[in-house]
């Protein structure tokens, strides 16, 4: 199997490297690198690597993760960030699963849980997701409806993510995204007929907080609500308002964009449903300075003062 790992070089990364050798199922490992190559790779991470692409910079995890499965060799992937790291037994367990489930002539995806970190902290979550994803319902229904303040709620996290290698190509990480690429590969891969997501309860990787350049930090509205107008017709209406409420409307807050805040307003008045208590907690929490809930994340992960 493959593990593939899109970066831009950033200090964790020897960290997330050494913790793919933790399991002997892998037989390679590549890196991708957004920048050009003139680039510097420091001689640590080319030892801890089998295959060293670049994107030509500046395109993003998207690009470089289509880039890292198009040149991988083994039949399963796992991905996996460059600032996050794997847990032993985490490659093993899910390789027997993929194995399992590929006899039942299905096309699977395996997740796991994880614990989250802050950098610098010594304080470690509990697994996390609490409540499972379940063989068979929507998907959509699990991340979305009824989602709650707190990093408890439902979660499957790309470096929890292995998958088959063809299936990995077919979907493709779409690369025009600036938000959500996880959720949109996630969601198109099982809408095919013959792929099934499982999650296990294992715990099998640490996503870390605190580094630098994370695409989540980023309050872009009109990104998330041009990304879920595309599943608009497809998701019930209860679904999509809370989407809309929890994730659409919190950036906006954030944002401090009256605009934005109108906008989303007006596409759940037009969706007819009604947000849960849950979403209207979690998006009104966007009204809170990203600073205070950033200090907040410090003290329960015990971040360094």
């Amino acid at each position: 199997m493959s593990v593939v790992i899109p970066t831009v070089l950033r200090p964790e990364l020897v960290r997330a490297l050494s913790s793919t050798r933790l399991d002997p199922v892998v037989s390679e490992v590549v890196l991708v690198v957004d920048a050009v190559r003139a680039v510097l790779v420091p001689p640590a991470v080319r030892g801890l690597a089998d295959k060293v692409l670049f994107t030509g910079g500046g395109r993003g995890a998207a690009s470089a993760r289509n880039l890292g499965v198009a040149a991988a060799a083994g039949r399963w992937i796992a991905f996996l960030d460059d600032d996050d790291e794997f847990l032993p037994g985490k490659l093993a367990a899910q390789s027997t699963a993929c194995a399992q489930l590929a006899q039942e002539d299905v096309r699977p995806i395996v997740s796991c849980r994880s614990v989250h970190r802050w950098e610098g902290g010594d304080k470690v979550s509990d697994p996390i997701p609490s409540k499972l994803y379940r063989d068979g319902d929507r998907l959509e229904d699990y991340l979305f409806r009824r989602r709650q303040l707190g990093v408890d709620r439902a979660a499957v996290f790309a470096p929890t993510l292995m998958v088959e290698a063809d299936l990995a190509r077919e979907v493709a990480w779409d690369e025009t995204l600036a938000r959500h690429q996880d959720w949109d590969f996630l969601l198109r891969a099982v809408s095919l007929p013959d792929v099934v997501l499982h999650q296990l309860p294992l715990t099998g990787t640490v996503c870390w907080f605190g580094a630098t350049g994370s695409i989540s930090a980023d309050a872009n509205w009109e990104a998330s609500l041009a990304w879920v107008r595309r599943w608009r017709d497809g998701w019930a209406p209860a679904t999509y308002v809370d989407f809309l409420t929890s994730q659409t409307l919190r950036y906006a807050l954030h944002a401090r964009s009256f605009r934005g805040c109108m906008t989303t307003l007006a596409e759940i008045a037009r969706a007819r449903g009604v947000p849960s208590r849950q979403a209207l907690a979690l998006g009104f929490a966007g009204v809170v300075p990203r600073g205070v809930l950033e200090n907040v994340s410090a003290a329960v992960y015990g971040r360094p003062t």
